[in-house]
């Protein structure tokens, strides 16, 4: 088991993650100090040991895969950040882009070359409050959401927040924009299809994260053709080869309704 990424990160390709946000698999119970003064600043400012602990390992985790990626050492990352806190390479020549979310029970990584990507994991039961579909939900989705059964509404709920979340962050926007003011749908689909004021491709693709979890990958490319390749399998603590999912989505376009504000917090 190891967090090097054995397999190269190919043009038009998007590497996804997935780990536990609490356990020590894989970097055991205490990691070498990865994380440099700003990240050690920001760890010791949450009040809860849980959280602080799920951000420790959570920036571990991205500077171990990095470092792989890059052929550098963890603590050799460096990072900036934009103006509404996004992470970044610092060195902008470098062509990798990366993004991150988590959960209480999961950490969530995407990597490409050039394009940028946004991911976003939630755990279902917790966007379960019918109330939060006014704030969420655009006029179509709304009227989706009221024609389902009681049953199907969280996943479809939780569907829709981490498909916004992933695309607000694919694109920077983060909480700037509110989420009631475009649309992605609600349906188990991978691709969105109208025109998007960017005159970019946009590929969506839902991941399969356990079914009380809902994860969403977004990309911004002009590129026609991407493939998506699940690494976690790599982790798996056995002497046979990984056997890692890849599939391939094409690139279309969505739209996006004007700007709007959206109280919370995005993890980048």
């Amino acid at each position: 088991m190891s967090l090097d990424a054995a397999r190269p990160l190919l043009p038009r390709e998007v590497h996804t993650w997935v780990m536990p946000a609490l356990e020590a698999y894989p970097l055991g119970d205490k990691p070498a100090p990865v994380l440099d003064a700003q990240e050690s600043m920001r760890a010791d400012s949450f009040a809860s040991p849980d959280e602080s602990r799920r951000w420790v390992r959570g920036r571990s985790i991205l500077r171990y895969l990095l470092g792989s990626y890059l052929a550098i050492e963890p603590s050799d990352v460096e990072l900036a950040y934009s103006t509404r806190g996004k992470p970044r390479l610092r060195d902008a020549s470098i062509d990798l882009k990366f993004n991150l979310s988590h959960c209480p029970h999961f950490l969530l990584y995407g990597f490409s070359r050039r394009a940028d990507l946004g991911v976003d994991v939630e755990c279902v039961s917790r966007l379960a409050d019918q109330g939060l579909a006014s704030s969420v939900l655009d006029t179509q989705e709304l009227a989706r959401y009221s024609t389902l059964l009681d049953d199907d509404k969280a996943r479809a709920l939780a569907r829709c927040w981490v498909r916004k979340e992933a695309y607000l962050k694919a694109t920077g926007e983060g909480l700037s924009r509110g989420m009631g003011e475009f649309f992605v749908g609600l349906d188990e689909y991978s691709e969105w299809h109208d025109a998007n004021p960017w005159n970019l491709a946009c590929c969506l693709h839902d991941l399969p994260i356990r079914p009380d979890h809902a994860g969403s990958l977004v990309v911004i490319s002009d590129r026609p053709l991407w493939r998506w390749v699940d690494m976690t399998s790599s982790l798996q603590q056995t002497d046979d080869p990984p056997v890692r999912r890849q599939q391939s989505v094409s690139t279309t376009g969505f739209r996006v309704g004007s700007c709007g504000d959206l109280e919370g917090e995005t993890a980048w």
